[in-house]
Formats: structure tokens, C-alpha cells, sequence
């Protein structure tokens, strides 16, 4: 249980760090008058992907990527961090279009889903 209870503890302390160094590059990208929204787009795009390929490595039962328990831990804790990219990419603000209301439905209906199941 003492494993357990450190494996949490490591990776909470992970996501925090990752949260900040998300901030912290969205802050510099805004210093520097880069588009911000582009870039964590890309971003975020990026993390689905990721969180799309646990599904690929669940069918690839004898992979030697990882194990399926990392892959899982891989995907619990990016699925929390897409919430701070949503957020910094909309900047707090709910989308007016019909496209982007619909996809920002769909990422919050996903996520509820995710984390009801969990």
C-alpha cells in the first residue's frame, strides 16, 4: 500500500509541475506576442492524441511499450492536466460559434464521462 500511496504522491507532485510549466510557457508565449492560441491548440491537440493512444495500446496486448498499468497512469494524469489547456487556450471564455461550442461541449461531456468512470 506504501507503493501505492507514493506512486499517487510522485505523480501528483508530476501534474502540479506540468500545470506550471504549462502556465508559465503561456505567460512567455503572451510576453513575447506570440499566438497563444495556436500554440496551445497544438498543444492540446497533441495531448488528445496521447490520451487517444492508450486506446491502440490496450488492443496491442503483446507490446513492449510499457505496461498497460503505466499506460493507464499515463492517461489518468494527462486527461487532468487537458483542462488547464482548454482553459488557457479559451482563456476563460465559453466559446460563441456553433463549431467551437459544440467541440467544447464534447471535451467537457468526455471528461465528465472519463472522470464519472474513474
Amino acid at each position: 500500500m506504501q507503493f501505492f500511496t507514493q506512486r499517487r504522491l510522485k505523480h501528483t507532485l508530476l501534474l502540479i509541475a506540468a500545470v506550471v510549466a504549462c502556465v508559465a510557457w503561456v505567460r512567455w508565449l503572451d510576453a513575447s506576442m506570440a499566438r497563444t492560441s495556436h500554440a496551445t491548440g497544438y498543444a492540446m491537440y497533441a495531448l488528445i492524441v496521447l490520451l487517444a493512444a492508450y486506446h491502440l495500446r490496450k488492443k496491442l496486448t503483446g507490446s513492449k511499450w510499457w505496461s498497460s498499468s503505466a499506460w493507464l497512469q499515463l492517461h489518468l494524469y494527462a486527461a487532468l492536466l487537458s483542462p488547464v489547456l482548454l482553459v488557457l487556450h479559451t482563456g476563460m471564455r465559453w466559446p460563441t460559434g456553433s463549431l467551437e461550442t459544440t467541440l467544447a461541449a464534447l471535451f467537457a461531456a468526455t471528461f465528465a464521462s472519463g472522470s464519472f468512470g474513474l
